[in-house]
């Protein structure tokens, strides 16, 4: 039985709720891990990047995503409301349509609540941080994405109705790689610089001490494995509602990385980077050691972090190519099961 909207998206809620609360819970563990006496700036920048890169997320893949589960029948709502375009005018319109302000508005909002938390309970951040991640940002997070399922269910019903124009704008797999490789760099800085605080990570002896060498690759090998985790997430569901959309096409994966390197198995490929990492972290250590001996941790680091910046975009590359052929295929099925377009039809065809 296809479920009611309210029904499908109060499912969909609690899967918001689930994913972002664990991939929260394991970044804000990270960063009270790097940041033991965790000050109000780190707070900031760590809380702010977790929740700029779930807002932004949502706002960007909310619009294919619902027009593939209207278009694909997986939800009908049987008194829909065509909505006037005046409403895209609205600031919430604006900002469910902007994932780069929706950012914005996710950063800004923990960084209001790390200050209020720093003036009414001072010495007590780290504390705050784990509630923040489990009351406050699911909260948030479920405020915003019942936004954006509204405005991306708004441009559906418009568009499946005949009332709207299909943007023209296309999305391209470098546009998509670029943003995402912004938001995971900011994001990696304001949890992994906090580090250098540690003892662990003192410089005191050198960039060639042992330990420290040691303790760096770790590090190193951590970064590795968030960064090729997050790498391999997948976007089909929101990829088949942008092709039936006409938001992206048979060039949108024009940037694939290196067809012989991607040909691997997914297995080899992630132990060569494992192998390339703990190598490239022990030589980087050495030439700061002789060229570079009183640089600090931070230019080491982001020297270090350039393979895996680039690891990072090549397995984006993988995953989007991946995600292309499977959203054509699940494209097809789509046209060929529904040929009407009107939402009307859809509906009534469903409800039978």
């Amino acid at each position: 039985m296809v479920p009611s909207s309210s029904e499908y998206i109060r499912r969909r809620m609690v899967a918001i709720i689930v994913v972002t609360g664990v991939i929260a819970t394991v970044l804000v563990s990270s960063l009270t891990r790097n940041a033991p006496g965790l000050s109000v700036a780190q707070a900031i920048a760590g809380l702010g990047m977790i929740s700029a890169s779930i807002f932004f997320a949502i706002a960007r893949d909310s619009g294919g995503y619902w027009f593939y589960a209207i278009r694909a029948g997986k939800v009908f709502d049987p008194n829909p409301s065509f909505p006037g375009d005046a409403q895209d005018s609205t600031w919430q319109g604006a900002l469910i349509r902007n994932p780069w302000m929706a950012a914005v508005v996710g950063f800004e909002f923990a960084a209001l609540i790390c200050l209020l938390a720093d003036a009414l309970f001072p010495g007590h951040l780290v504390l705050f941080a784990w509630c923040y991640t489990i009351v406050l940002l699911p909260a948030a997070t479920v405020g915003f994405s019942l936004l954006a399922a509204r405005a991306g269910a708004q441009d559906a019903l418009r568009i499946l109705s005949g009332k709207h124009a299909i943007a023209q704008s296309q999305h391209r797999a470098a546009q998509l790689v670029a943003a995402d490789l912004f938001i995971a760099i900011a994001t990696n800085f304001a949890l992994v610089l906090p580090v250098r605080h540690k003892p662990a990570y003192s410089l005191e002896h050198g960039y060639g001490y042992a330990p420290f060498v040691v303790a760096f690759v770790v590090l190193l090998l951590i970064v590795c494995a968030f960064m090729l985790c997050f790498a391999a997430r997948s976007r089909r569901a929101t990829l088949v509602g942008e092709l039936l959309m006409g938001k992206a096409d048979g060039q949108f994966a024009s940037l694939a990385g290196p067809s012989r390197w991607l040909a691997l198995s997914r297995l080899r490929r992630y132990a060569l980077y494992v192998v390339s990492t703990v190598v490239w972290a022990v030589l980087v250590c050495a030439a700061f050691a002789k060229w570079a001996p009183s640089w600090g941790f931070v230019p080491l680091y982001c020297v270090a972090l350039v393979p895996l910046v680039l690891m990072y975009a090549l397995e984006r590359c993988a995953a989007m190519r991946r995600d292309l052929a499977e959203a054509q295929d699940a494209e097809r099925r789509v046209v060929m099961t529904f040929s009407y377009e009107k939402l009307p039809g859809l509906i009534e065809e469903r409800m039978t």
